[in-house]
């Protein structure tokens, strides 16, 4: 008997958190296909992944054949040594056929990750990406029939046509953080439920108690948290993160500063001295002239004092 929880880091019912008993238990489970994610919790990497490895474990949520498990390196080191789990992320995969994992290499994207477990065991998704995770009607049944609010998408797995409303249902999945549950079951798997299509190849209902309210909203994230309010949920909704705007582009700012000046390129000593020589030259070609402009100016000098004293003796006579 495998003993593992089902509540994990990961926070997904698809993914078991394994421990050190449990792993062995876990890989030990030869008819199965087992997936699972080495990691360590300061690991930037590790968490950036978290997302892809969940998502694929939903794909293949309804195919009893693939196992998804994660274990806690930092809690099991001797573990993940033995494994051979060196760095991190690490996933592996236990294929029927092999008796070692395989170490998947490629990107940890969701479509390359679905090819690896494709094509190493033949074994397709039970569901598109992004869609709500699909589970037995007596199961929903059973949950349906306590107080709670539950969106429920009926539809058939694998369907584009009702991909828009999946999209739409995961937004508000990832925004309501309390107050309602997300499903999503096969139509064909049961007959009572198929019932409540009334002809239509897909549809969504509201969910509480035992009593089916079908959804007719737009196929949109706010439509979806306005029906499920509507219906007096208790819900807490997660507040988006407002965008920044983009600060605006500043002109390069002028230099109004008086004292600030350009660098100046040094002087050439050899034509400084020059220069300084033909200064010198012509200071002295203009001594001559300015004594000889000095004399001038005297002898004007002397004529207005004497014609002056002129002027005061005829005004004594008078």
């Amino acid at each position: 008997m495998i003993l593992f929880t089902v509540l994990n880091i990961i926070n997904a019912p698809t993914v078991a958190n394994l421990i050190k008993d449990s792993y062995f238990a876990f890989t030990g489970v030869e008819d199965n296909i087992r997936v699972i994610h080495f990691y360590q919790k300061n690991c930037p990497a590790c968490d950036s992944v978290e997302e892809v490895f969940e998502e694929v474990s939903r794909m293949y949520s309804r195919e009893e054949r693939v196992m998804f498990g994660q274990l806690d390196c930092d809690r099991a080191t001797d573990v993940c040594e033995s494994s051979s789990v060196r760095d991190y992320p690490a996933w592996h995969v236990y294929f029927k056929t092999n008796t070692h994992p395989k170490r998947y290499n490629r990107n940890f994207d969701v479509d390359s990750f679905v090819k690896f477990i494709r094509q190493g065991s033949g074994i397709r998704p039970t569901s598109n990406a992004n869609n709500l995770l699909y589970i037995a009607p007596k199961d929903l049944l059973n949950i349906t029939k306590k107080p709670l609010c539950n969106f429920v998408i009926v539809d058939k797995p694998m369907d584009q046509e009702s991909q828009q409303l999946h999209n739409a249902s995961r937004l508000a999945e990832s925004a309501v953080r309390r107050g309602a549950k997300f499903f999503a079951v096969d139509r064909s798997e049961s007959t009572e439920i198929n019932k409540k299509l009334a002809g239509k190849s897909y549809s969504a209902f509201f969910v509480k108690s035992g009593k089916w309210t079908p959804y007719t909203g737009e196929e949109d994230k706010d439509s979806i948290v306005h029906f499920l309010r509507n219906q007096k949920c208790a819900l807490t909704v997660a507040t988006p993160t407002p965008t920044p705007k983009p600060l605006p582009e500043l002109d390069d700012p002028v230099d109004d500063d008086p004292y600030f000046e350009d660098d100046v390129e040094p002087e050439n000593p050899s034509q400084k001295a020059e220069d300084d020589e033909d200064d010198d030259e012509n200071d002295e070609d203009d001594q001559p002239a300015q004594k000889k402009k000095k004399r001038t100016d005297d002898i004007e000098e002397d004529n207005d004092f004497e014609l002056k004293n002129d002027d005061d003796e005829e005004f004594t006579d008078f």
